[in-house]
């Protein structure tokens, strides 16, 4: 639940790190 809400963060924050969000993506699936 921690990687989901750092990964919502990413995505409002910067949309440069579409990379990193995949990353946490697949450790959260």
């Amino acid at each position: 639940m921690l990687l989901g809400s750092v990964s919502e963060k990413v995505v409002r924050g910067s949309k440069r790190p579409v990379l990193v969000i995949k990353r946490e993506t697949t450790i959260m699936w």
